[in-house]
């Protein structure tokens, strides 16, 4: 079950949401209100949940808007350690989903460009508002989902490969500038 711990802070945003890439479990996340990327308890605002086995977490209250929430460790999905470095920047949302899409948000990209960047190089057509959503919601997997429903759990994993590349060839992911990859 989802645990938390902290305070809140001014310019409230929402105080749940879920860890997706599908669904990870038993990861630790915290709202990083310094920017310092570690987890302080001694900072006002400073929060700290545990994923449930939907991926969903709580903080004890509101996310303070301008603050970021990172996860602390790694999770589990389908048996297997995950340990992406999912981030999502507090922007006055009520729902907190963390993806691979909100991390490339939280380091500066627009939505606007990673619709276009998995329109042209991945084939994926997804809205701008399918960035900040929960990648999974609304398949039905009782039936076999079309493409269009799986568009966005595919750009999602889609994302998820280009930061583990990123992430072997030692690339810093803060503020990293995919424009920077073209020839």
């Amino acid at each position: 079950s989802a645990a938390s711990s902290g305070g809140g802070g001014s310019g409230a945003s929402g105080r749940s949401g879920k860890l997706v890439d599908p669904y990870i479990k038993d990861a630790w996340v915290f709202v990083d209100v310094d920017g310092s990327g570690s987890y302080e308890p001694s900072i006002t605002g400073e929060m700290i949940a545990q994923t449930d086995d939907n991926g969903n977490f709580t903080f004890s209250s509101v996310a303070s808007i301008g603050a970021t929430i990172r996860m602390l460790t790694s999770g589990i999905h389908l048996g297997i350690t995950y340990d992406a470095d999912i981030v999502r920047y507090v922007d006055g949302s009520s729902d907190l989903t963390m993806s691979p899409l909100t991390t490339l948000l939280a380091n500066g990209m627009s939505a606007e460009a990673i619709v276009y960047l998995l329109s042209n190089y991945a084939g994926i057509t997804i809205d701008a508002a399918d960035v900040r959503s929960d990648p999974m919601s609304g398949l039905d997997v009782s039936t076999l989902p079309n493409d269009q429903a799986l568009a966005k759990i595919r750009g999602a994993i889609a994302v998820y490969s280009l930061m583990k590349v990123l992430d072997d060839a030692n690339v810093d992911m803060d503020g990293f500038d995919l424009a920077s990859l073209e020839a």
